[in-house]
Formats: C-alpha cells, structure tokens, sequence
C-alpha cells in the first residue's frame, strides 16, 4: 500500500521506505546475533518476539535529527542535540528485553530523550509514562511520539 503511494507522490518515496525497511530489518538481524554471541553475560540467546517485531517496525529515523538520519541504523548512539543521545540499539534491545515487560505492563521511562525507547515498549502493547526535564526534547519526543500514532 505504501509503495503504491509510492507511485502517486514519485518513485522516490518508494525507493527510500524500501530503503529504510532494508536497514531496519539488516540493525534486527545483527542484534539478536549480537545477543546470541552474548549470551553467556546476559543470561539469555534471543529476543522476544514481540521485541523483535517492535525493533522491526518502530522507525528510529524518525527519532534522530534530520543531520543523523544516514546513521539511524548504525548500531551506536547518536546525538539527539543538547548534549543527549539516543542509545544505542543493542542497549534499547537488552534493556527492554531485561525489563520482561509485555502487553498490558506499565512502565516509568525517567529521562525520554528522544522518545525511542517509549515507543519501542508502547509498540509491544506497553502502557509508558515518560519523562523528560530538558523541555526542548520534551517537546520534539512528544512531537514524533504523536506523529508516530503513540498517545
């Protein structure tokens, strides 16, 4: 549907979604070999698969500033401006997989940032109360977290 969209507005948009999709689906795949290599440290070999769906379609490009979006699916931090980052997504996987959280769990996020991480747990049916003092990030994670569909 969206690459018939696609077709409307220019090839172009086609191309970058399936692009996009591409890196997303690429950053999936070598983190659970990551945590597969990990496994004796973390004390488990795989992600959950809800996890694994919402890595796979939560898009974090959406979450950097324009400058950064080449590298949204490198898997390092990237800075999200007034000295903040957004995490790495090995450490966003690991984390949430840690948390044992699933559908109809509520969780407290004390520091949003860019509002990533909220949206990867709300995308597994996770109920996420986030906050954020730096009001300039405050205002831009609600933004994308709005724009995205998250309440």
């Amino acid at each position: 549907m969206a690459c018939l969209l696609g077709l409307l507005v220019g090839l172009g948009a086609c191309a970058a979604q399936d692009d996009v999709s591409t890196q997303r689906a690429a950053l999936v795949a070598r983190l659970q070999a990551d945590v597969r290599l990990d496994a004796d440290r973390l004390g488990f070999d795989s992600l959950a698969p809800d996890l694994v769906e919402a890595l796979g379609e939560v898009p974090r490009h959406a979450f950097v500033p324009d400058a950064e979006r080449a590298e949204a699916y490198a898997n390092y931090p990237l800075p999200i401006g007034l000295g903040q980052t957004i995490s790495q997504p090995y450490i966003v996987a690991v984390m949430t997989q840690l948390l044992k959280v699933g559908s109809g769990d509520r969780v407290f996020e004390l520091g949003t940032g860019s509002g990533y991480q909220a949206a990867v747990l709300a995308h597994m049916g996770v109920e996420v109360y986030s906050v954020e003092i730096v009001p300039e990030l405050a205002r831009s994670a609600a933004a994308t977290l709005r724009e995205l569909g998250y309440d």
